[in-house]
């Protein structure tokens, strides 16, 4: 009896090792077949997202607004400034003023004492008051500088509360504002006077060319709002950045050495993106010869897709807190901030190809009237995509047309290995 138990133990064993061996096969097989599928019908809709455009509503992109409706929520109702001050130095700051400035898009497109004027009126104001007196928003920057807390500060702070004015103007009421924002040039010019370096601080030592442009269209606001009071100061330090441009690319640095007087970091993408979203307002033609050394050292086109890379051709670098995530060598942040470059530029194709491939990579949702991007992971995102979309453009008669066949053929090639997989699969099982 000891023989026949040990055989038939062995034969159960065998038999149990045959079924889990054929069920693990079977959930392999099942889970390829689930992958290729979800894959398939992803590049479907990637191709179908290159043909998005917005919703226009009473001048205004309804997309646009949704997406303030779930930033609204999100920072009123959680903690999303701090988690955001969490990840990146300026977070909070960041993700509070690029709310405002969307806001201002809006509202310099909708009739005055409209629902929508009202709700932009109060959300400008909401951003800016949490810019001015929440410690969350303004202890990271040195209130001792040439320039109190700096010029990141006080060139994205002003640059708001100018677009506050110029978008309420005609409503002739806030005096008060309007006086503030006097006030805030004139602490810009005074400390740009007395600045022994071509740039001002945005911290202790440290100075990002950036920043400064925004400080300079600030001072354009204040002088296309009321009447023409920094147009030498203007004049002067732009010729000061223009003396400074990097020597290899002709493009303006990411970051100065002030001690040292010279270039610390060479042009980056993500810095080069976002200057050149102000740029146009400052000086029209700078701009346009900046952009053209922009689309040459910084553009590539992959998969028929253009985009924005980090660093120049030719250059590989890491991720840091300025560029977000780098793919293949492409700046996020580079590339979503690209879109209102291109359209402030107004560079129709580019701002098309840019807008749709953050529809297409950023995974929008729809939901209770809300959209959001990245499953809601970033807020700080859905930030930058709601100010580079808030904005109409109105381009006349742009020049591109059937610029996703690229994307297409290469949707073929990646598709076709699955689908054959998948037809196979579909011929032995169902007919």
């Amino acid at each position: 009896m000891g023989i026949y138990s040990e055989l038939y133990i062995s034969f159960l064993l065998k038999i149990n090792i045959l079924h889990i061996m054929y069920f693990i096969n079977l959930i392999l097989k099942r889970s390829i077949q689930l992958g290729a599928l979800w894959f398939v019908v992803w590049v479907i809709w990637a191709n179908t997202q290159l043909y998005y455009t917005p919703t226009w509503a009473q001048k205004v992109n309804s997309d646009a607004l949704a997406q303030l409706k779930y930033l609204k929520k999100t920072l009123k109702t959680t903690d999303a400034a701090a988690q955001m001050q969490q990840l990146y130095p300026e977070g909070a700051f960041f993700l509070t003023v690029l709310y405002g400035l969307a806001w201002t898009d809006i509202a310099e497109k909708v009739d005055t004492g409209s629902v929508i004027m009202q709700e932009a009126e109060r959300e400008i104001v909401w951003a800016f008051n949490q810019l001015s007196e929440d410690s969350l928003c303004k202890a990271v920057f040195d209130s001792t500088l040439l320039l109190n807390y700096g010029a990141f500060y006080n060139g994205w702070r002003g640059y708001l509360l100018g677009r506050y004015c110029m978008a309420f103007r005609k409503q002739g009421h806030d005096e008060e504002r309007y006086e503030h924002f006097r006030y805030l040039c004139d602490d810009i010019n005074t400390a740009f006077l007395a600045a022994k370096s071509p740039y001002l601080e945005s911290y202790l030592h440290q100075s990002w060319p950036a920043d400064n442009i925004l400080c300079l269209a600030t001072l354009s606001l204040h002088d296309s709002i009321f009447h023409e009071a920094f147009t030498d100061t203007r004049k002067r330090w732009l010729d000061s950045i223009q003396q400074h441009l990097d020597p290899t690319t002709g493009l303006i640095p990411h970051s100065y050495h002030l001690t040292a007087n010279e270039i610390r970091e060479t042009p980056r993408g993500c810095s080069q993106s976002m200057m050149l979203s102000f740029l146009p307002m400052i000086d029209s033609a700078f701009s346009q010869a900046q952009f053209a050394k922009f689309q040459q050292h910084f553009m590539m086109k992959k998969w028929g897709i253009w985009s924005v890379r980090e660093y120049p051709q030719g250059v590989d670098g890491k991720g840091d807190v300025d560029s977000g995530p780098i793919i293949l060598g492409v700046g996020g942040a580079a590339s979503i901030v690209g879109i209102r470059a291109a359209g402030e530029n107004q560079k129709a194709f580019l701002h098309a190809n840019f807008r749709n491939a953050i529809e297409m990579l950023g995974f929008p949702s729809h939901f209770n009237g809300e959209k959001s991007y990245l499953l809601k992971q970033l807020p700080i995102a859905d930030a930058f995509i709601a100010w580079v979309s808030a904005k109409d453009y109105d381009f006349k008669n742009p020049k591109y047309a059937y610029w996703q066949w690229e994307f297409h053929l290469w949707s073929l090639l990646l598709v076709s290995a699955p689908c054959y997989y998948l037809g196979l699969y579909f011929v032995k099982y169902f007919l």
